[in-house]
């Protein structure tokens, strides 16, 4: 091959990516997007042991999350058995069920809504973007 048949490298541009990872407000306190993937992880795996390996956090973080999401909801969302001859588990209460499913489907909405962005001109990203800035009132 000669130099002048040499391939050039192609330049891909990054296209721009929305997403918006969703928060559940219980009282006072939020529901993270971690925590959410953590209840669902609970809920595929029976187990907070296995579910914080899914999602990549120690065994007691994931104790701690559970316990603090139960006390934001002002009920159990988690319930656990603790180990012995047959061994501990853990599953989802009706309103953890709830809220994993509600997550979901709003991440089905957001996943056809961004797919429906597909081919949108660049150019508006930044007009978005300083149409939700927040403005001072002074």
């Amino acid at each position: 091959m000669s130099q002048s048949e040499v391939e050039q490298p192609t330049l891909v541009v990054a296209q721009p990516e929305f997403f918006a990872p969703w928060h559940v407000r219980l009282g006072t306190g939020e529901i993270s997007p971690r925590r959410l993937f953590l209840l669902q992880a609970i809920d595929a795996t029976g187990s907070i042991s296995q579910a914080a390996k899914q999602v990549g956090i120690t065994y007691k973080a994931a104790w701690d999350a559970v316990d603090a999401m139960n006390n934001l909801a002002g009920q159990p969302l988690v319930i656990s058995q603790h180990g012995g001859k047959g061994g501990g588990g853990a599953h989802l209460t009706h309103a953890g069920l709830q809220i994993v499913m509600m997550h979901e489907r709003l991440s089905a909405m957001q996943a056809m809504w961004t797919a429906s962005l597909e081919g949108v001109d660049a150019d508006v990203l930044p007009m978005l973007r300083r149409l939700t800035m927040q403005t001072s009132a002074r």
